[in-house]
């Protein structure tokens, strides 16, 4: 499994609009990606200027397809201007034992 983390700061009064722009036009959109597993969108209790999506897919190369396509393209993954925006992208094998 391969997953991306994407931080994402913005200016506080603006992270409740990112969350509806990603739960409304980004995840429907990559729920339709081959490889795709699923996402997490974690909004920051103490520090409001602060999210994280968290994204699962079967493989590297299922990731590296969805960037291609332009589902996670530029820096603002295909969202409107978010006032003060900053996305900061990393990506990690997971190795799981059950």
């Amino acid at each position: 499994m391969y997953v991306q983390i994407i931080t994402i700061h913005a200016a506080p009064h603006a992270i409740p609009q990112l969350r509806r722009l990603v739960q409304i036009q980004f995840l429907p959109h990559l729920k339709t990606d081959a490889g795709f597993i699923s996402a997490h969108l974690m909004a920051h209790i103490d520090h409001q200027n602060l999210a994280q999506l968290i994204i699962y897919w079967e493989s590297k190369p299922a990731s590296e397809h969805s960037q291609e396509s332009g589902a996670l393209a530029g820096p603002n993954f295909n969202l409107p201007i978010v006032p003060e925006l900053q996305i900061f992208y990393e990506e990690f094998v997971i190795a799981s034992h059950r």
